[in-house]
């Protein structure tokens, strides 16, 4: 995998990689454990939040179709290691990968404008 800095390839066994994650996610309180009536009920209000914009025409049919996933995917983990520090110890840089959730278009919304 490619490192978190600088280039090169950085190889890590298979156990060693989850075992990092996981102390990630589990470890420093961040993340939290979700259920996937939370996430449909959170995908629901944003596409209600749509429809409703929409049909008070606070927003247009273009935008209304690009901020609109039909069938989203839930985000992923996964962690970049950081070869700039310990090399005998690496550690992971996680990162959020939300391409294809409901979100990923009301970020590119909310940092353009």
């Amino acid at each position: 995998m490619k490192p978190d800095k600088g280039g090169g390839v950085a190889m890590i066994e298979d156990w060693l990689y989850s075992r990092k994650m996981l102390e990630i996610l589990h470890g420093d309180r961040k993340y939290q454990n979700v259920s996937r009536n939370e996430i449909n009920l959170a995908n629901r209000n944003l596409e209600m939040y749509l429809e409703d914009n929409l049909l008070q025409g606070t927003l247009d049919k273009q935008l209304f179709g690009f901020m609109w996933v039909p069938k989203p995917v839930i985000p992923g983990i996964f962690g970049i290691p950081k070869t700039h520090k310990d090399v005998q110890n690496l550690p992971l840089r996680p990162i959020v990968s939300s391409s294809g959730s409901k979100h990923n278009h009301w970020q590119c919304m909310l940092t353009t404008n």
